[in-house]
């Protein structure tokens, strides 16, 4: 579905553009241009604008996909790391 990617698109850039704004004229633009891009993604889903506007969570940093990587060694041979029994 193109149209409702674009209208993602439109969405996030006004989202990145209220992150980095630094005067009220703009942040006005911003919010216009977000606010256009929710209710289109509504006519599309065919779904209320209010449903729509609580389903995102506000954007308070750069919009990117943030990354946590956790992982943990256990080796059957070695019972601990440091010959105390500790880790």
């Amino acid at each position: 579905m193109k149209q409702l990617e674009q209208i993602k698109r439109i969405k996030a850039l006004a989202e990145t553009g209220l992150v980095y704004v630094e005067d009220e004229y703009n942040r006005e633009r911003y919010e216009e241009l977000k606010q256009i891009a929710l209710e289109l993604m509504a006519s599309v889903a065919d779904k209320p604008l209010a449903v729509l506007d609580d389903f995102y969570m506000p954007v308070t940093d750069y919009p990117t996909p943030k990354v946590d990587v956790r992982g943990l060694v256990l080796n059957e041979k070695k019972s601990d790391f440091n010959g105390q029994g500790k880790y």
